[in-house]
């Protein structure tokens, strides 16, 4: 990786991280909220649709965040005048797909217990209307507007806590469906501004269809999807089966996800900066990915920052934010840190083969670990709490390691088409 490239992944993953962490803050306050009005059992049944939300959202906006981010880093040079099309393309690719989403989610509604007309119509908007928000914010990414990209990324954790805040505080309703109210309006409200500076970017814009970019969007995202099923799932998983016994259980192992993923604001973040700058410089010989370097420096400040978590504050932590019933998540998710490292890795390798176009290579991977997924799970369910967590951290070790000899693949075979090229 040349200085100026290293420069610039640097800085994108260092803005981009600070819009999810503000974000995800936002996210934590609202979960935590919820957390000491609602009971366990409450907590449970809401944490568990807004996971399910989140895992078959992906069908919902076919991931075109990625798609957006790749082609509009190509095209906004060698193909300024594909810009509006490649853009009213996305809007048309995810409306369809939000449709359906909305309409499987309904059924998993009904079947917890919630029949409401008005809520099925409301998540249809949520749907589309995220759909819409990661299409525009990745197309603005696309075009390295990444401190605009990190505002918006912020916004909806915000817009999430406030709308709860007025919900719980204001008007004093505090129950699910004001939570579940808040989780919607939070998805609809930031598209808005996403769409406005989207339009700012491409010069004359008129709403214009071209079929065969409309191929290459779902091409691209077919694939997209089929590996973001299959890493949502690995989260989802626990918690489906978790619920079968107790809503209790869900809540206590969300919990203790929830403050996993405040470990990984930094890494997630990692993929989003690497896809633009790979995909802009894959065909430069002098471009190198020196992933253990970066991978290495954002492990080990991971690991400082859990040791000065872990002695004296953790239990402090929860017992003042979430109250004491939720002190046995506090052990779930030392189980849950162990995988750190190996996800650490995995977000990172992830991040250069879909850059470099390899998006079918993180499908096999991602496909192979829902079958070590279901036996790990499988294995891990007779010890309920414990065994699925530790199941978790296996599942991150088996995928790192292919992620890790699938880079090796790529790598080989790129040298070898330089080679001949070069002949």
């Amino acid at each position: 990786m040349t200085g100026i490239m290293k420069k610039k992944f640097i800085a994108y993953t260092i803005l981009l991280s600070m819009g999810t962490s503000i974000s995800r803050l936002f996210v934590f306050l609202y979960r935590t909220i919820l957390a000491q009005t609602l009971t366990l059992e409450e907590y449970g049944k809401i944490a568990l649709l807004i996971s399910i939300f989140s895992s078959i959202g992906v069908i919902a906006h076919i991931d075109i965040a990625t798609v957006m981010s790749k082609y509009a880093a190509e095209w906004k040079v060698k193909k300024k005048e594909q810009l509006c099309r490649l853009y009213t393309g996305g809007l048309i690719a995810v409306i369809p797909t939000s449709i359906i989403t909305s309409i499987v989610f309904t059924g998993i509604l009904h079947y917890y217990g919630f029949e409401s007309i008005r809520l099925a119509f409301l998540f249809l908007l949520a749907f589309i209307s995220f759909s819409i928000f990661r299409q525009s914010n990745g197309f603005i990414r696309g075009f390295e507007k990444i401190h605009r990209n990190a505002i918006y990324s912020s916004l909806i954790g915000f817009t999430r806590f406030f709308i709860l805040l007025i919900l719980f505080y204001v008007l004093g309703i505090k129950t699910v469906m004001a939570g579940l109210y808040a989780f919607i309006l939070s998805n609809i409200i930031p598209a808005f501004f996403t769409i406005r500076y989207s339009l700012t970017l491409i010069p004359k814009f008129k709403f214009e269809v071209k079929k065969s970019i409309l191929k290459k969007i779902y091409h691209f995202s077919f694939f997209l999807v089929i590996m973001d099923l299959a890493y949502v799932s690995i989260p989802l998983i626990p918690r489906v089966l978790l619920s079968f016994d107790s809503m209790e259980n869900v809540a206590l192992f969300d919990m203790s996800l929830l403050i996993y993923s405040m470990f990984l604001m930094v890494l997630s973040n990692i993929p989003a900066a690497l896809i633009p700058l790979v995909s802009k410089n894959s065909e430069k010989k002098s471009f190198r990915i020196k992933l253990a370097e970066f991978g290495l420096i954002s492990i080990v400040f991971l690991i400082f920052f859990y040791i000065l978590f872990f002695f004296g504050v953790d239990k402090f932590f929860i017992i003042l934010l979430l109250g004491e019933k939720y002190i046995p998540s506090l052990f779930f998710f030392h189980i849950l840190f162990l995988a750190i490292p190996f996800h650490a890795y995995l977000v990172i390798v992830s991040g250069i083969l879909q850059g470099l176009g390899k998006a079918d290579e993180m499908v096999k991977i991602n496909v192979l670990g829902i079958g070590v997924a279901l036996i790990a799970y499988r294995i891990g369910m007779d010890y309920k709490l414990v065994g699925l967590s530790a199941a978790y951290v296996a599942i991150m070790i088996v995928l790192s390691y292919f992620a890790h000899r699938t880079l090796i693949k790529v790598n080989k075979t790129s040298r070898q088409q330089q080679v001949i090229q070069s002949i």
